[in-house]
């Protein structure tokens, strides 16, 4: 997943905006441990790839947003619908620079940008740049923008951005971030841009595995300290974890942590992916199957949510996700993507305008478009995993070359959650 606050249960195409009345964009195996009241046990497994009606059910809750009128329902429902037929990028998410403060181990991004010893020389797009691009998202539709990176506060422009997007163009805005940088200066900033939610990574219950992690000692603290004070001002703040080998060993630690110090929701997830450019050697972080199948079998924070299993016919029918059609990605040095994940570029924004590349007719939007269930994915149409299966076209990708291949560690998890969902079902029955 992404780098900082983005990595956990933050990207998919959803942008990961809390208002959503539609992913949040949590990650395709990504589970959210406690939601809107703030009560553990009050959140489900998060399902991403999912319709818009079922995205609208999962993600509204989610934002602490109750909405129990079916008549709101529906009229909710054919928002999306028309959403959808209209391929309004509801949710967008910009990296504003690939630049951090902070050195994950298992980031997906970073090493991107030449500061790192990256490859790319490229330049992030100027303020200005920035600024004629979100006027062009607000007349494409966009609704939900999360601004994340790298870091996002290591731009001295970050301000002037969050302000013309929140104040000017009206965007529901949720940031991803480290933390790390948030003083007390910052956090009144932050009040008065009062976005929708900032997300931030908890990789660790002590500094000791949290720095370890992110390479940078003191970290752990700094992070404390910055959702103190943004709690502290009335800002939502969302705590997210990758659960890995490094911290696997705290899982219970980090959702009790994340609960003390007030997050609004705790979300994690077990899945971590190969780099931006193939790169699989985070890889070796990954839980082995036994601590997959440890994690999800677990009563706390919330006891696995049993699913009543339906014939093969029937769950291939699930839908994937809106990657191209309702949410995009964009880099900090202006490529559009369809998703965060999915990096198959559909032009540039220095090049051509953001209606015209995201109107454009191409190969890509005709292939995702003909992908609207599982059914219609080779390997997953005849895979007895498949009803509790979260696959990613974009990872799908990185792994094999193929959007349309089966995703090996969606596979691997859809083996360990079928196991537990089993064992549930046997204690229940």
């Amino acid at each position: 997943m992404g780098a900082c606050g983005s990595c956990s249960g933050g990207g998919c195409g959803s942008g990961g905006t809390p208002i959503q009345i539609g992913k949040p964009q949590e990650s395709s195996a990504g589970r959210v441990i406690w939601s809107g009241t703030g009560e553990p046990g009050a959140g489900a497994d998060q399902i991403i790839g999912v319709g818009l009606g079922e995205r609208l059910e999962q993600s509204v809750p989610n934002a602490g947003i109750r909405v129990e009128s079916p008549e709101a329902k529906e009229a909710l429902r054919r928002l999306f619908m028309k959403v959808e037929e209209k391929k309004i990028p509801l949710w967008t998410h910009i990296d504003l620079t690939y630049k951090c403060n902070t050195d994950c181990i298992h980031c997906y991004c970073q090493h991107l940008d030449s500061s790192f010893g990256g490859a790319y020389d490229k330049k992030d797009l100027t303020t200005q740049e920035v600024i004629h691009l979100l006027d062009q998202l607000a007349d494409a539709g966009a609704l939900n923008l999360t601004l994340s990176g790298g870091e996002l506060f290591v731009r001295k422009d970050f301000f002037e951005i969050a302000f013309y997007a929140s104040r000017e163009k009206h965007f529901a805005l949720t940031l991803y971030s480290n933390g790390t940088l948030i003083n007390e200066r910052m956090a009144d900033r932050l009040a008065e841009l009062a976005p929708v939610a900032i997300e931030i990574s908890l990789l660790g219950a002590t500094a000791e595995v949290h720095d370890a992690i992110v390479q940078r000692p003191g970290s752990f603290d700094r992070v404390v300290r910055a959702v103190g004070l943004l709690r502290s001002r009335g800002i939502s703040v969302v705590l997210k974890t990758s659960i890995m080998q490094p911290n696997f060993h705290q899982a219970d630690e980090m959702a009790r942590l994340a609960q003390t110090l007030g997050s609004r929701t705790y979300r994690s997830t077990i899945e971590i992916t190969p780099r931006n450019d193939g790169n699989t050697g985070v890889m070796q972080y990954q839980l082995t199957d036994a601590q997959m199948l440890d994690y999800l079998a677990r009563d706390f924070p919330s006891p696995w949510p049993y699913t009543e299993p339906v014939p093969l016919e029937e769950a291939r029918q699930k839908t994937t996700c809106g990657t191209g059609t309702v949410a995009c990605y964009i880099s900090p040095y202006g490529d559009v993507y369809p998703c965060i994940q999915l990096l198959i570029s559909m032009g540039n924004i220095r090049d051509r305008a953001f209606k015209e590349i995201w109107e454009a007719p191409s190969d890509l939007r005709r292939k995702l478009e003909q992908i609207q269930s599982y059914g219609d994915l080779p390997d997953c149409k005849t895979c007895e995993y498949v009803q509790l299966c979260n696959r990613c076209h974009g990872l799908a990708y990185l792994e094999t070359g193929d959007l349309t291949a089966c995703y090996k560690l969606a596979l691997r998890m859809a083996k360990a959650k079928t196991q537990v969902n089993a064992a549930v079902g046997t204690q229940q029955g």
